[in-house]
């Protein structure tokens, strides 16, 4: 509804079919920096939550350079509840990797706890709603969440690492062109190229029968869902660009229900 009372709001005509917003530059007020909260946070940390942002801070800025580590969500805002989660930005794809491997170890030694049932279960309901549906289910879910190392849990928080890309490392792959939406598809694959798999959008190069080497993922759901060498099973929406060139679209809609990847053989 919003879409059609504001079509300004929409993206330029012939680069997806696939409806999306853009906010025009004209009307946006005020840009947040993630990595520019860092500093007031590490000065003056204002309550309890930004106490425990501070120290999840100090501990990842042990491996990666502090102004390489940002805030988002709702801290970064300063609309935050004593009971909200805490969202990390890395910037730079080997950062984030190295903020992975460090989660990993923290989990392993008892430092940072793993979720526990409870707050899988709530991670999961937030992404699929209060429906198990049967095309992906929380024992499944639970298969590929708990081996990305990509969220914790920090006295009695729970945070989350997320990766944005440097400048440098910006994936400009496919943006240029004009994609027009041919139907749903399901298909198996492997994965050949995971450089972005925890993107925004998550892309993927893969291997296919039917000739499609491009799969992006427009939730989070399915960030860092595989990776390279692993057999999947995709269903989501076919397109197709002017050339010929055919990709794969996870996530079209906010519940992007029946869409799905899942490695075969986790």
């Amino acid at each position: 509804k919003a879409l059609k009372e504001h079509p300004e709001y929409l993206p330029p005509r012939g680069e997806s079919e696939i409806p999306y917003h853009l906010v025009p530059v004209g009307r946006i007020k005020r840009i947040f920096y993630p990595e520019k909260r860092v500093p007031k946070i590490m000065n003056n940390a204002a309550d309890d939550l930004e106490i425990k942002a501070r120290r999840l801070i100090k501990i990842f800025s042990k491996e990666i350079p502090i102004e390489k580590i940002g805030v988002t969500g709702s801290i970064l805002i300063g609309v935050h509840r004593p009971d909200s989660d805490i969202d990390l930005v890395i910037y730079g794809r080997k950062n984030f990797m190295l903020a992975r491997d460090l989660l990993k170890k923290l989990i392993r030694g008892g430092i940072i706890d793993q979720l526990d049932e409870k707050e899988w279960e709530g991670a999961y309901r937030k992404r699929v709603g209060n429906k198990d549906p049967d095309y992906y289910t929380f024992e499944e879910f639970l298969q590929h969440e708990k081996r990305k190392f990509n969220k914790g849990v920090i006295s009695g928080t729970k945070f989350d690492i997320l990766m944005v890309l440097d400048d440098d490392e910006e994936d400009k792959a496919g943006k240029e062109k004009g994609w027009r939406k041919i139907g749903k598809i399901k298909l198996q694959g492997v994965v050949e190229d995971d450089s972005y798999a925890f993107s925004y959008p998550a892309r993927y190069g893969i291997w296919s029968i039917e000739g499609i080497r491009e799969l992006i993922s427009f939730t989070h759901t399915y960030m860092g869902q595989a990776e390279n060498g692993e057999k999947i099973e995709v269903s989501g929406v076919l397109e197709e660009d002017e050339e010929g060139s055919r990709r794969v679209i996870v996530g079209t809609t906010r519940e992007a229900v029946g869409e799905y990847i899942k490695v075969l053989e986790v």
